[in-house]
């Protein structure tokens, strides 16, 4: 197959790892023997001038990568979704000028208007050019409902038309049900680097008990309440530690609330760092914290199962069935409380082989690359024998 993949958002100079799950399962459908490519159109507004690029096609690990920038226009939401959609387009003339016409589409996301609607883009060229599309949605926006009343029809149209629908979660799909999507949504999460994730020969035999976060800093995450009830268990159990990793707008806030709560010496923020890092960090932690309001999927804590490790969730949503499914912790009734209670019962567990070891295995065999490609492949394939 010849496949075109549309993401919604993807890396840039801003954000240099953003969308990288879209990379992976590019670069997985690829090892499967198809011609993969993506387009991305990058949105910059004038203010941030500085991150413009001019158009340029780029190939990273086999991958052809074609990318342009362009400028929307402050408070015109309407013209800038359809200038966007007309950006996907003057990409995909580039790609079939190299590589002919793309035997199916594939769009990541329909959500965040002028800053993202692949999913419009794609049936935008299906119609026009006759080429099948599917659409995975990964956005939290459907939830949220941070969309307007006129976008609606649009994208409920791109919903209809796909030859699939793909949601990356089971609560991802309900969103998407109340939203007006009245058809068969399949489920197929992100893939899972399990081979950087993996269980460490050896266990953390740390004399400190590690928790462990990654995000971006920012108020849906909820670390201020992660910090507040590990300034409480800490002054129960002064053997244990926290680990912050990635970087935001609240950085700032809740470094001067570690100093506020007299915790700073045994909570560490890391900043952003690159994969291999967050690999090491989480391999010598003992236990994952999510508390975030709501996610569609969580590839951190996915990934900290992997390797192994104790979760602690917020009922957010996405990851949810995985956490029950290998009996990890599910705070209901989530609070700086529940949560401090929750990490001292966690840090005076023994730490089992076994449980670590059914954990890993059970990531390996749902979200590994090959795993998820194939189940891409047999809905893009099913595009293609429809169309």
């Amino acid at each position: 197959m010849n496949i075109l993949v549309l993401p919604s958002w993807f890396e840039n100079t801003k954000n240099p790892t953003l969308g990288s799950f879209f990379k992976d399962q590019s670069i997985a459908l690829l090892n499967l023997g198809h011609k993969v490519a993506i387009i991305h159109p990058n949105a910059v507004s004038f203010k941030g001038v500085q991150h413009w690029r001019p158009g340029k096609t780029c190939t990273k690990d086999g991958l052809p990568i074609y990318k342009s920038s362009y400028f929307t226009i402050p408070k015109l939401r309407q013209f800038n979704i359809w200038n966007r959609i007309k950006q996907y387009e003057k990409l995909y003339k580039k790609y079939i000028a190299d590589n002919g016409s793309p035997d199916v589409l594939h769009a990541h996301s329909c959500a965040l208007g002028p800053f993202g609607s692949a999913g419009l883009a794609a049936h935008y060229i299906s119609k026009k050019y006759k080429i099948p599309f599917v659409i995975t949605e990964h956005a939290s926006s459907f939830h949220t409902k941070y969309y307007q009343k006129k976008e609606v029809p649009l994208i409920k149209q791109a919903f209809d038309n796909a030859s699939s629908v793909v949601a990356v979660s089971e609560s991802l799909a309900n969103d998407l049900h109340e939203f007006g999507v009245n058809r068969n949504i399949n489920i197929i999460g992100n893939i899972i680097d399990v081979d950087s994730f993996k269980l460490p020969e050896q266990p953390n035999e740390s004399n400190h008990y590690t928790f462990v976060v990654v995000a971006y800093l920012r108020p849906i995450k909820q670390i201020d309440v992660i910090i507040k009830a590990f300034a409480k268990a800490l002054s129960s159990n002064s053997n244990i530690r926290l680990k912050i990793i990635g970087n935001g707008e609240q950085i700032e806030e809740l470094i001067t609330l570690s100093k506020t709560l007299k915790v700073d010496n045994a909570v560490h923020f890391l900043g952003e760092l690159p994969r291999s890092q967050v690999v090491k960090e989480m391999t010598t932690s003992d236990c994952y914290l999510l508390a975030s309001a709501y996610e569609t999927f969580s590839v951190a804590v996915h990934e900290a199962l992997a390797l192994g490790k104790s979760v602690i969730s917020s009922s957010c949503g996405g990851p949810e069935p995985t956490i029950k499914t290998l009996k990890e912790t599910i705070l209901p009734s989530f609070n700086v409380s529940t949560l401090s209670e929750a990490m001292l019962n966690k840090s005076y567990e023994q730490r089992k082989r076994k449980e670590s070891e059914d954990k890993s295995h059970f990531i390996h065999q749902n979200f590994s690359s090959e795993n998820i490609a194939r189940k891409v492949n047999k809905l893009l394939e099913k595009a293609i024998i429809k169309q």
